[in-house]
């Protein structure tokens, strides 16, 4: 692939001025029972005026992936378009807000990857760069004569709280309130997939992808297949949809391998060809059991939270526990950490894929 298509980034993941509930670094102190009350009290005081000025998670075991920029998105987009007779459009908030407020209607889905045109908080990271490098949100389209549905499939997810973080509020606001006389329903994948600082556009791509293909075997049902809601709801998308999620969760049905499909033996989607006899969903032939056996790995993340000028000496800082240390850089103090959680590199892997031209 031409080199202007792609950029190898580092596996870090930095978050800047957020409250200490929502820095990803901070939540996993309060978390941790193995902290002190005093300890956490005494965070939840520091920061309780001012935010977190900067945190940062590294992925040690993975140290490195690609970040797709627009060009290579265009050119997956039309290859999946030739190889499975699907539709996905690369387009920014403008003429993304143009299409939800004209009179467009299709007879089948279509997927749309929306670029971010300014500078937006994802919830992973702050993306202050040329347009190349902005978090993209996939959205799902199913306009038709008489039915209007959205389904907004950002790879952050939304809020602890169940608000949408941005840039989801923007778009809720544009598929609610467009010109358009028919109403549009609009749905949003709850649960976070994306656990590094680049993936969002490989996510994008494939996610669009799987769903398409899936509704491509019954489009007619395209909202039952997320939720029996109408307007604006927060939902769980379809395994079928989301396998490829980065992030591990005991709780998220997307996260974990289950049989999911033995108890819907209609369904006929199965990447790669082929469907498993027993009705349970397969992967290039394999089971999904098997397929996350494959790509699911414990990686190690080491985390750093700085803490604020009022904080210069380790007098400040109330005892810590083994594992946990004071370190300084640029004469500012960091707490720092280190864990190994389980995670999915196949989204790392798809996107090295893509930048060798291996759609």
């Amino acid at each position: 692939m031409d080199q202007s298509d792609f950029v190898i980034k580092d596996n870090v993941r930095k978050s800047e001025r957020k409250s200490l509930e929502k820095d990803p670094v901070a939540r996993r102190l309060l978390k941790d029972p193995a902290l002190s009350h005093e300890f956490k009290s005494w965070l939840q005081r520091l920061y309780h005026q001012d935010p977190v000025e900067l945190s940062r998670v590294e992925n040690v075991t993975l140290p490195h992936g690609v970040l797709l920029f627009n060009s290579l998105l265009k050119k997956v987009a039309e290859k999946y378009s030739r190889k499975y007779a699907i539709e996905i459009l690369i387009c920014n908030t403008e003429e993304f807000e143009e299409l939800i407020s004209s009179d467009f209607i299709s007879d089948h889905p279509i997927g749309v990857i929306v670029t971010a045109d300014h500078d937006i908080d994802c919830g992973f990271y702050y993306y202050k760069s040329f347009e190349n490098t902005m978090h993209v949100t996939p959205v799902l389209l199913n306009f038709k004569k008489g039915k209007r549905e959205a389904v907004i499939l950002d790879s952050a997810g939304v809020n602890s709280d169940g608000a949408a973080v941005e840039p989801l509020s923007e778009f809720v606001e544009c598929t609610l309130s467009h010109e358009s006389k028919e109403a549009c329903t609009t749905y949003i994948a709850q649960a976070p997939r994306q656990a590094d600082s680049f993936s969002c556009r490989t996510d994008a791509l494939i996610i669009l992808r799987n769903a398409l293909l899936d509704l491509k075997h019954g489009f007619e049902n395209f909202g039952a297949k997320v939720a029996h809601a109408s307007n604006l709801r927060f939902v769980s998308l379809p395994l079928q949809w989301s396998y490829t999620s980065q992030i591990f969760d005991p709780l998220d049905s997307s996260g974990v391998p289950k049989k999911f499909f033995s108890q819907s033996p209609g369904s006929k989607y199965a990447l790669g060809g082929g469907n498993d006899s027993g009705g349970i969903f397969t992967v290039c032939g394999r089971t999904l059991e098997a397929f996350w056996q494959k790509y699911f790995i414990s990686a190690t993340f080491r985390y750093e939270l700085q803490l604020p000028q009022s904080v210069f000496s380790l007098q400040q800082i109330p005892s810590l526990v083994e594992g946990y240390a004071v370190t300084s850089r640029n004469d500012k103090l960091s707490i720092e950490f280190v864990q190994t959680r389980t995670v999915s590199d196949y989204l790392r892997l798809k996107g090295l894929d893509f930048s060798k031209g291996v759609f």
